[in-house]
């Protein structure tokens, strides 16, 4: 019987790859914006977007020339919002929530991520209590904006970010 409750508490420890999934089911129309991914996390919108930024620079793509400054931008921006008083739910400028990508091209990206999102949720463990409720978690979220903003200056040494 421990086995099988073992077995199913694994299961449901996926937190990495059921961003991955949230966003593949959203993507599977014709087309998708960037404000139908958002919306579809809600108020927790915070923690997936800026993981996406995250994963993309953990993938080969982060030799392509300003591909790393884009992503360490975009978690900074996220981040500082993370860390505003008050600030519960996400806000990205129209133009950027009115970006669509077909929705081929979506499933090919996300595909690619699937391989890291499993190889992050097979090698994490329990969190920190401590790090996950305020005021800790401003410590991770200061830490993330920090990196973030490091990251443009680590784009003249390649694949560093």
């Amino acid at each position: 019987m421990a086995d099988t409750t073992d077995q199913k508490a694994e299961e449901r420890a996926r937190p990495v790859t059921d961003i991955v999934n949230r966003l593949d089911s959203v993507s599977q129309g014709d087309s998708v914006t960037l404000g139908e991914a958002v919306e579809a996390f809600g108020e927790r919108s915070f923690y997936p977007v800026l993981m996406v930024p995250a994963l993309l620079v953990l993938s080969p793509l982060s030799g392509i020339p300003f591909f790393s400054s884009l992503c360490g931008i975009t978690i900074a921006l996220v981040s500082a919002q993370m860390v505003w008083p008050g600030r519960t739910t996400l806000w990205l400028p129209g133009f950027l929530t009115l970006r669509k990508v077909t929705g081929e091209r979506a499933r090919a990206a996300l595909a690619k991520l699937c391989r890291t999102a499993n190889w992050l949720d097979a090698h994490s463990r329990a969190r920190f209590s401590a790090l996950v409720r305020r005021p800790g978690r401003w410590v991770i979220e200061t830490a993330c904006l920090l990196c973030g903003v490091a990251m443009p200056f680590l784009e003249i040494v390649p694949f560093s970010s």
